[in-house]
């Protein structure tokens, strides 16, 4: 069975610092937690895109790959707007 990228990206992280992967869910679990609840917008557009409008609480992995999409996504090259 293929592992997702999720999946791997925590087991590396466990291997990395010397944790369990359960240690490394754990606190991920918590981040998730404490980021559904910030009111700033740009966080809210987020978590409501990730969360099905926070009716459904995402995973762990379903996290480090959108924020991974996320970061990956803010090192593109972005277009030049002119201000007229």
């Amino acid at each position: 069975m293929k592992m997702s990228k999720g999946r791997k990206a925590i087991e590396e992280t466990a291997l990395k610092y010397h944790v369990s992967v359960d240690e490394v869910r754990r606190d991920l679990e918590e981040a998730i937690d404490e980021g559904m609840k910030s009111t700033e917008p740009e966080a809210i557009a987020f978590w409501d895109k990730l969360s099905k409008n926070r009716t459904a609480r995402p995973s762990p992995e379903e996290f480090i790959l959108a924020a991974a999409k996320r970061v990956d996504g803010q090192r593109k090259p972005q277009g030049i707007k002119w201000f007229h």
